[in-house]
Parts: C-alpha cells; structure tokens; sequence
C-alpha cells in the first residue's frame, strides 16, 4: 500500500505533552482517514518515541530516517514541533583528525583537562575523512574494559560539551576555526534536524514541510474533532 510516511522533528524536553496527544489521538485518525478515503497508510518516524534516551537514535540515523521519509513519502515527510526551548547542544557524532587535534591542543593551552573528550570520543580510521568519532556507553566499556554507570556517562557528556563549549569560543576568537563549521559544536538535535531537511532543498521539497509553533490546540475538545 502506499504510504504518507512523515518524520516528526522536536525538541524531546519540550514535546512530551504534544507527541503524546498527537500519537494517542490525531495520528489515528489521520491513519483511518487515508485508509477510507485515499487507499493510502500513514506512518509516523517519532525518533524520540522510546521513553529511554539511551535508546534514541543518533544523528546520522535520523538523517537517514529524514531522507527515506523525503524520498518514499507519497505527499509530506516533514512535521516539526517548535516550543519555548530550543535544546542543549550535541556532541557532534564525527570530527574530522586535525580539527580534533587542534581542540585537544587549545584545551591544553587554555589550562582545562582533555581527558573527558578523549573519554568521548575514539579515533576511527573507516570513516571518511578519517575522524574521532562519539561513543556511546556501550562503544566505551568495549574499547576501554571500564564500566561506567549511566549517570557517570550522562556526567561524562556534559562536561565534554562544556568543554567544547569553551575550546570552541576561543578557537573562534583567535581563528583557529571559522564560525560556521564552529556551529555544529554548539547546534541541538532540533536545529540539526531542521537544517538538514530544509538547507539546499527544492522549493516542492519544502512545501512537503509543516512547521507548528506553540500549543497543537486550542481546548481539549479540539483532539475529538476529525482530520
């Protein structure tokens, strides 16, 4: 059958509310209205669906998620959700050898620890270019025999991204890397989601987007209404 397939971007922390009542009581609905009316299924690519956060999928997954909802949706592949808050920052998934050099070397030379990026982060030579590359928990315990508990990880991460947070400011300032491939330290999940489903796209492809802002509803009686 073919199929209206939409993948739904959103800042996790700020659509809980909202993914739970579209899931519960709009998606159904839209899903029988197709199947009645246009012989067509609907399905919906939530990538923050599953409650536990060490389940959601990673960057590069859902670009690829976004790109098979671009490519087989039969009309719109793209809703987003844009609350009040914009997101923390990611660890960026891959950074290319000498850009990771040079953040190790002016984490040093400002006096901080770069122990917490090394901790992150493993050299991978399969990637193109090759890079270091983000490990999860998981991909840590395996190359460094060390277990370390979620919230140790949870507590890892964070401080890496404070780290960048600062090494990055400061290569900025002096230089050692320009403000625009500074961005991808300092970007949320949102903004990576957005970005790649709408930079460099055709206008028909953009028109296959919906952006919403602030609340879904009006009153709890709107959720009874059909599609």
């Amino acid at each position: 059958m073919a199929c209206v397939k939409i993948y739904l971007c959103s800042n996790p922390d700020d659509s809980v509310t909202e993914r739970k009542v579209l899931r519960e009581h709009v998606f159904p609905k839209i899903r029988d209205h197709c199947r009645r009316m246009h012989g067509v299924d609907f399905r919906v690519i939530d990538p923050y669906e599953e409650p536990n956060p060490d389940k959601w999928p990673t960057q590069q997954v859902r670009l690829q998620l976004i790109e098979e909802c671009r490519q087989n949706s039969l009309g719109p592949f793209f809703v987003s959700l844009v609350g009040a808050q914009y997101g923390a920052a990611c660890l960026p998934e891959q950074v290319e050898l000498s850009e990771f050099h040079t953040v190790l070397q002016v984490c040093q030379e400002m006096g901080f620890s770069s122990e917490v990026l090394e901790k992150c982060y493993r050299r991978d030579e399969n990637t193109i270019p090759p890079s270091f590359c983000l490990l999860s928990q998981h991909e840590h315990y395996k190359y460094n025999s060390q277990k370390i508990d979620k919230n140790g990880w949870d507590d890892a991460l964070a401080k890496g991204r404070k780290t960048l947070n600062d090494v990055i400011t400061h290569c900025v300032l002096e230089g050692s890397i320009d403000q625009e491939n500074a961005q991808k330290y300092l970007r949320s999940r949102l903004e990576n989601d957005l970005r790649f489903a709408l930079d460099g796209r055709s206008v028909t492809d953009i028109k296959r987007q919906k952006h919403t802002f602030g609340p879904l509803w009006k009153s709890d009686s709107n959720m009874d209404e059909g599609p």
